[in-house]
């Protein structure tokens, strides 16, 4: 008895992962161009409460 190859691989869980991985790895440089907008953002309020006005 031949196993069946396709039968046990599952096309959509495939699909799944390459469009979740695409999806990513394009949010992953405008991820990356906004870490630092928003840490400034996140940080800008500590800097200004530790100037002296």
């Amino acid at each position: 008895m031949a196993i069946d190859c396709y039968s046990s691989f599952d096309i959509n869980q495939v699909q799944r992962f390459f469009y979740l991985f695409s999806v990513a790895y394009c949010l992953l440089p405008i991820a990356y161009c906004l870490l630092p907008i928003a840490i400034a953002y996140c940080l800008l309020p500590v800097a200004c409460c530790l100037l002296p006005v």
